[in-house]
């Protein structure tokens, strides 16, 4: 087989990043329920075969807060090294081996086929030798026949037969369903037969029709034909009437549209004669404009620069007033200036000296405060010290050391008691337990399972009931013992409390009185002399009213002083003065300059206007007498144009004439009757409907004959079906006939699967019993029959029932025959693998499995314990104890 050597765990379930090296020792994998120590040996499994152990699916061994995970085993086999990788991600799955360093196989294919073909591990042979699954030892020893017979099918290997006959079974069962489903189709064979004929009669009626109906619709199609040709040639003639009616209304229409355009063309040209003698009058109107517009020009720029002059004299006179201001200020300036400094010193030397005399009066001040609390201060630790020294306690310390001495005995006496009351209670409870089960009628042996003669069930219920007689009093009298130390523990404890807290008082008490003498004694040095400090305190009055006085002062000068600067800021000064009456002075004569211009232009053009919104007024009507003139001469411009256009729409309007002429000569040689067209297109209606109808009656019987043809085809299949159903129920009888035989020969608990565990047995018990030998146990022959039932051949002493022998030997038969499997298959016992072993067994049990163990550790190279059960740590040369800290396992191994 193989031996580990190092397992490393990269994101595999609860494992982050777990390595585990290992040797030829025991290993106890030791932890909580959930810590990840089974995810041990499932990473094992999945490095070796690339499949759960659990069987789930793959991608769920991925750890939660992980994409992907990696698994690395190292491992001996047949003295060469071997390296499995395995990763794993919901995408991706690789793996890849080594044999002494050196890559062998890469692929999950090609690494699983190496290491089944070449080294001759397979998953099912792993579990079923060198892997003792959880609980599987108590089902070996306890379960019934039928229980124990699987687990044997299992590990012989032939646990597939019994898969195969379940399977036989549900296709049996597949089987019987559809025989039933075909003797109802033959049933109803005759039935079809009578629908058949009934539709071949109905099919030789539809084609009769079918035939009449053809023959009129080729006549009344012919008939159709001719009245459509007929018809075509009246329409056609139809059409040109009506095309050439069309084009003799629009003719006539445009002949309309210009006459109407050509009286509107002559009504403008007369129009335009009488603006032209009216343009004369309008340009000697408009002679006034140029100059008007000059006048206005001028106007605007005067009344303007008046608003400027006058702006220019309020400046001056508000400046002129601002200059007066600004040299009175100018005076006062210096004035407060020196002002300020003067008292701003003065008021230094009043808070300096201010200063000094606070200090003392604060010093003074806190010689007064202490002196008052030195004084009640001295009163009450005189007091306090009289106090202490009364309530001082007289114990010693001797005597809470004979106490302390006295309560440890008292809590050993009481340790020992409540361990014995416990294996008492426990024991009491397993004997109630195995004697209900004896009182129950067939009820099974408790320790083996097995059937238990009657004689038997008597003896072990009298020894049971006068075990637990014995125990119960025995509990009882603990119990009372236990109950009268606890309340002696409980007493000397009191004491011993009452007694040490007395002692710690009695230290802390004279601590404290040696602290207060000291106290006394500095207290007692404290002087105060109360008319100094009266003195200091008027000073200090005195000397702040004086500061307060100054520093108001100082406020009101700096505020008069900032509103001079800010006035100063804000008044002119003589240049700006100067500046504005230049400025007016340019004002002034630019005005008369304006006023003289306008004089001009007034005599020269006979201007009579004397306000400017008169002269707006006159300009207002002068240019709508230019819009009026520009309009009138742009219309004359346009007269020759008028005049060729009316040339040309008399033109168009003789052509006109000339071509409705034409086209009514044209419809009159057409000949075009209405009411022919009408009755040729009512008898053309007529032929149609008929045709129609009769086509109608034609498709509704060829859809009938194709639906029944198509029935008819059903009907015929359906019975090829039946008859062919007919021939397969005699095949599916005979062939469940031979799944019946080949289920019984398969069956799990008899036939053919029997004769193999009944054939390999005998050599079974033979290994089992050379490797059961070697725990010390010494009996003759051994036989196990193929439900797992064992007896033991006793030398001159009979035969013995598993069920006789002890825990230790119970659970050491189930280990032999577990490595009676492997050298049946011819693997030779490296490795161990026990999954929770102490599950469901009691104390006995445990104790002998863990005798056991450890003598297995001379016969095994290597073993892995798996459990939460601290007892087996004795069995392993190194203990790996697994816990689990924030969702992921922890690994610590130990000697």
């Amino acid at each position: 087989m193989i031996r580990l050597r190092k397992l490393t765990l990269e994101n595999f379930l609860s494992h982050r990043e777990t390595e585990l090296p290992f040797q030829d020792e025991t290993y106890v994998i030791l932890g909580e329920n959930a810590s990840g120590k089974t995810s041990i040996l499932r990473g094992i499994f999945f490095a070796l075969f690339g499949e759960d152990l659990k069987g789930g699916k793959r991608e769920q061994l991925i750890n939660r807060r992980a994409n992907a995970s990696t698994v690395t085993l190292e491992f001996i086999h047949r003295e060469s090294s071997y390296t499995v990788v395995r990763e794993l991600s919901v995408k991706r799955k690789t793996a890849t081996l080594y044999r002494d360093g050196r890559l062998i196989a890469r692929g999950i294919r090609e690494v699983n086929g190496v290491i089944s073909e070449q080294l001759g591990l397979a998953p099912e042979m792993f579990k079923n030798t060198v892997f003792v699954p959880q609980g599987e030892i108590v089902e070996l020893l306890k379960g019934r026949p039928q229980e124990r017979r699987k687990i044997l099918n299992r590990l012989l290997g032939l646990e597939e037969f019994e898969k195969k006959h379940q399977e036989l079974k549900e296709e049996i069962k597949k089987l019987k369903g559809f025989e039933k489903v075909l003797e109802s189709k033959f049933l109803s064979l005759e039935g079809i037969e009578r629908e058949i004929e009934e539709e071949e009669k109905k099919l030789r009626a539809l084609n009769g029709e079918l035939s009449l109906l053809e023959k009129e619709v080729e006549e009344l199609q012919k008939s159709l034909k001719k009245e459509k040709e007929e018809f075509e040639e009246l329409r056609q003639l139809k059409e040109e009437f009506e095309r050439l009616k069309e084009k003799l209304s629009q003719v006539k229409g445009e002949r309309e549209r210009l006459r109407k355009r050509r009286e509107e063309i002559e009504k403008k040209l007369k129009a335009i004669e009488e603006k032209k003698r009216e343009i004369p009058t309008l340009k000697e109107e408009i002679k006034l404009l140029e100059p008007c517009l000059e006048l206005q020009k001028i106007g605007r720029e005067l009344a303007l620069t008046v608003k400027d002059r006058e702006r220019a004299e309020d400046l001056f006179r508000r400046l002129e007033e601002e200059v007066k201001k600004r040299e009175e200020l100018e005076r006062e300036l210096p004035l407060l200036e020196e002002k300020l400094k003067e008292t701003q010193a003065s008021l230094k030397q009043l808070k300096e000296k201010r200063k000094e005399v606070e200090t003392e009066v604060k010093r003074l001040k806190e010689a007064e405060k202490a002196f008052r609390e030195t004084s009640l201060k001295e009163s009450s630790l005189k007091e306090q010290i009289e106090r202490l020294k009364k309530s001082l306690p007289s114990v010693k310390p001797e005597e809470l050391k004979a106490l302390e001495e006295e309560l440890k005995k008292l809590e050993e006496e009481e340790e020992r008691l409540r361990q014995t009351v416990e294996k008492s209670r426990t024991r009491v409870e397993e004997l109630k337990e195995r004697l209900k089960l004896l009182e129950r009628e067939g009820a099974d042996c408790p320790v083996c399972g097995g059937e238990l003669p009657p004689q038997k069930r008597e003896r072990l219920k009298r020894e049971s009931e006068e075990e637990i007689e014995r125990r119960v009093r025995e509990l009882r009298e603990a119990e009372e013992r236990l109950r009268k130390v606890r309340g002696k523990l409980s007493e000397m404890r009191k004491r011993v409390e009452a007694v040490s807290g007395e002692l710690q008082l009695k230290e802390r008490t004279e601590k404290e009185i040696e602290r207060l003498k000291k106290e006394l004694s500095q207290l007692r040095k404290v002087e105060f002399k109360e008319e100094e400090l009266l003195k200091k305190e008027e000073l200090l009055e005195k000397l702040k009213e004086e500061e307060a006085e100054a520093e108001k002062e100082i406020a009101l000068l700096n505020a008069r002083l900032k509103e001079v600067k800010l006035q100063l800021s804000k008044l002119p000064k003589q240049e700006e003065l100067k500046k504005v009456e230049e400025e007016l002075r340019e004002l002034s004569e630019r005005e008369k300059e304006l006023k003289r211009k306008a004089a001009e232009i007034k005599e020269k053009n006979g201007i009579n206007v004397g306000t400017l919104g008169e002269l707006e007024r006159l300009l207002k009507e002068l240019q709508r007498k230019k819009e009026r003139l520009d309009r009138v001469e742009g219309e004359v411009k346009s007269e020759g144009e008028f005049r060729e256009l009316l040339k040309q729409l008399n033109r168009e309007e003789r052509e006109l004439s000339e071509r409705e002429a034409e086209i009514a000569s044209e419809i009159e040689k057409l000949n075009f009757k209405e009411n022919l067209f009408l009755a040729a297109e009512r008898a053309l209606r007529s032929t149609e409907e008929t045709l129609k109808e009769k086509a109608e009656r034609l498709n509704r019987i060829k859809g009938e004959l194709k639906s029944r043809n198509e029935n008819l085809k059903r009907l015929k299949e359906k019975r090829e079906e039946l008859e062919k159903a007919k021939r397969n129920l005699s095949k599916v009888r005979d062939s469940l006939y031979v799944l019946q035989k080949v289920q019984e020969t398969v069956h799990p608990e008899k036939g053919f699967l029997k004769e193999v565990r009944n054939m390999l047995l005998p050599r079974i018990a033979f290994y089992c019993k050379e490797f059961f030998s070697a725990f010390d146990f010494e009996f003759g022959d051994l036989f196990i029959s193929e439900d797992l039932s064992v007896e033991f051949g006793m030398p001159g002493q009979g035969t013995m029932l598993l069920e006789d022998l002890s825990g230790g030997q119970q659970v050491a038969f189930a280990l032999a025959l577990r490595f009676a499997m492997a050298r049946n298959f011819s693997q030779s016992m490296e490795l161990l693998v026990l999954d929770e072993p102490t599950v469901h067994l009691d104390a006995q049990r445990r104790m002998g499995l863990t005798e056991l163990l450890l003598k297995l550790k001379t016969k095994i190279p290597q073993m892995l314990i798996v459990t939460h059960d601290p007892e087996l740590e004795v069995a392993g040369d190194r203990v790996i104890r697994v816990k689990n800290h924030g969702g992921y396992s922890v690994v610590e191994t130990g000697a």
